[in-house]
């Protein structure tokens, strides 16, 4: 058994930070260029997000909903398995 790694303490972790700066014409700018591409493109535009058509929001909503009904499927799977070992134990 070392003794040294008794009395000797951890140094302190490192860890590197890169701050970020607010640069205010740039979101300026970058707002005025998404508006002016959403004209061009004749997408509506809100809060510098081109909204797509409705196609493309069922898509994503449809996504969504599939990957919440395997989850929900999988989350009753492990309950009743895991109440079916409960019920072995407890009355076996």
């Amino acid at each position: 058994m070392k003794i040294s790694s008794i009395t000797t303490t951890r140094k302190a972790k490192q860890f590197s930070f890169t701050p970020r700066y607010y640069n205010q014409q740039k979101e300026e700018f970058d707002a005025r260029r998404a508006d002016i591409e959403a004209r061009i493109t004749g997408k509506r535009v809100q809060g510098g997000i081109a909204i797509g058509g409705l196609k493309d929001k069922w898509k994503r909503n449809k996504n969504t909903t599939n990957f919440k009904k395997k989850s929900n499927i999988r989350l009753a799977f492990i309950a009743s398995v895991l109440v079916g070992l409960c019920y072995l134990v407890l009355f076996s």
